[in-house]
């Protein structure tokens, strides 16, 4: 059973994130996000380990504000959509993510 409530990608579609390591940022899709942590799509040629720690910041993208990070890498897999792989990778926060207003309202109305 799942200890937080998940948003999934499908209402997330306005909300995209910088991984940021090692001096290189990589730009995602969040797959889904839940008080515990998220599941981002990158690229294929992202290189993430299991384990390893993590910046980066959350944006929604009719907004300036940038919503920082910081976890660890809990899982990482291929992603196949249209056609096209993808890295995707689970995020665990080891830091508290204030996430957005318009965020919360959405979780909220999942519950």
């Amino acid at each position: 059973m799942r200890r937080y409530t998940r948003i999934y990608h499908k209402d997330l579609k306005d909300y995209k994130l910088v991984l940021e390591k090692k001096g290189s940022s990589f730009k995602g899709d969040l797959g889904n996000i839940s008080e515990g942590g998220f599941c981002v799509i990158l690229p294929k040629n992202t290189q993430l380990e299991r384990g390893e720690i993590v910046q980066g910041y959350l944006y929604y993208i009719h907004e300036a504000e940038k919503y920082p990070f910081e976890g660890k890498i809990a899982w990482v897999s291929d992603y196949e959509h249209a056609g096209k792989i993808h890295l995707m990778a689970g995020i665990e926060f080891t830091t508290l993510l204030n996430l957005p207003e318009r965020l919360l309202a959405l979780a909220m109305s999942l519950d």
